[in-house]
């Protein structure tokens, strides 16, 4: 459990049958594997849905909290799009 909740380290469903056997993740994530590209189309998708730059926001604060992997690959594959989200002049 502390491999999950650590958002460095968190690898979601990336994380490989032998990673899932040897760190007894199995029956604490879904029984999918997928790689980093196929998360982050499936993370867009859920950026793209939310309907408000507001919930955007906080959809990307909330994966940058679980998944930094995830969180930073995505926004480095939407930077013109997400920046303007993220960033916030103090």
């Amino acid at each position: 459990m502390d491999l999950l909740n650590n958002p460095i380290l968190n690898k979601g469903t990336a994380f490989s049958e032998s990673e899932r056997e040897a760190f007894r993740l199995h029956g604490l994530l879904p029984p999918i594997i997928e790689t980093l590209d196929d998360q982050c189309i499936r993370a867009y998708e859920a950026y793209a849905l939310k309907p408000n730059d507001l919930e955007r926001y906080i959809y990307l604060r909330a994966l940058q909290d679980t998944n930094e992997v995830l969180f930073y690959r995505l926004l480095l594959d939407h930077i013109d799009e997400m920046m303007p989200i993220v960033y916030t002049p103090s």
